[in-house]
């Protein structure tokens, strides 16, 4: 409610309207786009793991691509020029032709000709060509060759997102160099008053350099503090609209994890053994691994019995891992009865069972919902790994297969251990 400035008397008072004193103000809120856009984000986590997908959507698509396999195949890029090169590209792409597709791509962008109005696209399936061919020189040339030749749009910044998603923690040294280069131009957009790409991603983008600085440790940690985030939040400025200033907060909650001790969880149960006290260890081992997930997320569930092989190939190293379901707390009584039966399939005609009956005998503790928000979490699964001391030291989404061998959860893990190692008994620090 507005105040308005009353006179009586030649004494100026300040009142709400018609004297009353003023409601308190109403929450920040999203616009009604964004909220939209909000509460669509489980539906589309959901979505695009393609074993969600129905039978006949599966293989509507396997018809679509190879449709496009074929068309690619009966085609050459030479035949063609201007915007049909780009969409002789996206032809390829569905059909997974790489080579084709980033030929098409290079002869569009060292075309003579005075317009091109999709050389952003072009560079797209250029640099997703050198992804597929696993060329690393390729990939970085290429990507520094694209932030210099196009202005910085959403499509810049999504291809951009995917090649430092490749690299950061198998490259992480040319993922870091990558992403030094990128914030100039983030940094510009955070300044424009028209940016093509929301501040809110720039920033989120913008701090994930320094999350890969504080994870690669030493000196980057320290850089990290004292100019990348400072810079940031500079040019950021504080004067935003709420569509932008609470993605922005939700942004730096997450960042704020990083090298504290983990929050205190409440833990309601244990599906390993509902019998049990749920706790963690208090001994963080070398690295501790959560995984954190709502229990909508359809492939988060699907995939959490894979924790028992994670935390068989890994224990030997003194790394634990365990699961987050985050739900409200299921009745004991009733899981305490699923668990006494025997193991086995269900009947083919069953009813699905509840989420926690699914993941019992399995590493997975229940949490409240509000423990999301706890951790910033917003895409899914999320992981959140401590080093033995229990300082967090990475904590972000994570792909479907983050549990396979050798992906996400192995490399994190195994880097937060060397890089934060514990002390030998008896040993003083270096």
């Amino acid at each position: 409610m507005r105040w308005v400035l009353c006179s009586c008397l030649s004494l100026c008072v300040a009142f709400g309207a018609w004297g009353q004193v003023p409601a308190a103000s109403a929450p920040v809120q999203l616009s009604p786009g964004a909220a939209y856009d909000q509460a669509l984000r489980p539906l589309e986590i959901v979505r695009r793991s393609m074993a969600n997908w129905s039978d006949s959507e599966v293989g509507a698509f396997a018809v679509a691509m190879k449709n496009a396999q074929a068309a690619c195949v009966a085609r050459t890029p030479d035949q063609f020029a201007g915007d049909d090169l780009i969409a002789y590209a996206k032809l390829c792409s569905l059909g997974q032709q790489w080579g084709p597709m980033g030929a098409a791509a290079a002869r569009y962008i060292d075309s003579n000709d005075e317009k091109k109005p999709q050389l952003n696209m072009a560079y797209g399936y250029k640099v997703e060509s050198e992804l597929h061919a696993k060329d690393l020189d390729g990939i970085v040339g290429m990507e520094v060759a694209m932030l210099a030749g196009v202005p910085y749009d959403g499509i810049v910044d999504s291809v951009t997102n995917e090649v430092v998603g490749y690299l950061e923690l198998a490259y992480t040294d040319e993922a870091l160099g990558l992403m030094q280069n990128r914030q100039w131009y983030l940094l510009e957009g955070l300044r424009s008053e028209k940016p093509l790409v929301p501040k809110h991603t720039l920033y989120e983008d913008g701090l994930a350099y320094a999350a890969l600085e504080q994870y690669a440790g030493g000196d980057f940690a320290n850089a990290a503090a004292l100019k990348t985030v400072p810079e940031l939040d500079a040019a950021l400025g504080t004067s935003l609209p709420p569509d932008e200033a609470i993605p922005v907060e939700t942004a730096r909650r997450r960042y704020a994890l990083l090298g504290k001790p983990l929050p205190g969880i409440d833990f309601e149960l244990s599906l390993a053994d509902v019998r049990e006290k749920p706790h963690i260890n208090p001994d963080f081992g070398a690295a501790t691994a959560l995984l954190l997930f709502p229990e909508w997320c359809a492939q988060c569930v699907r995939t959490a019995p894979e924790i028992w092989d994670a935390m068989g190939r890994l224990g030997g190293k003194e790394i634990r891992v365990y699961g987050l379901l985050a739900a409200a707390t299921p009745d004991k009584a009733t899981l305490l009865k699923a668990q006494m039966k025997p193991m086995g399939p269900a009947p083919a005609d069953a009813p699905p069972k509840p989420v926690a009956e699914q993941l019992l005998h399995n590493p997975v503790l229940v949490v409240p919902p509000e423990t999301l928000k706890q951790f910033a979490a917003e895409d899914f699964p999320f992981l959140v790994v401590v080093d033995h001391a229990g300082i967090v030291r990475f904590a972000a989404p994570a792909p479907e297969a983050v549990l396979a061998e050798g992906n996400m959860l192995d490399q994190v893990t195994l880097h937060v251990a060397a890089t934060w190692p514990k002390k030998a008994a008896g040993k003083s620090p270096k």
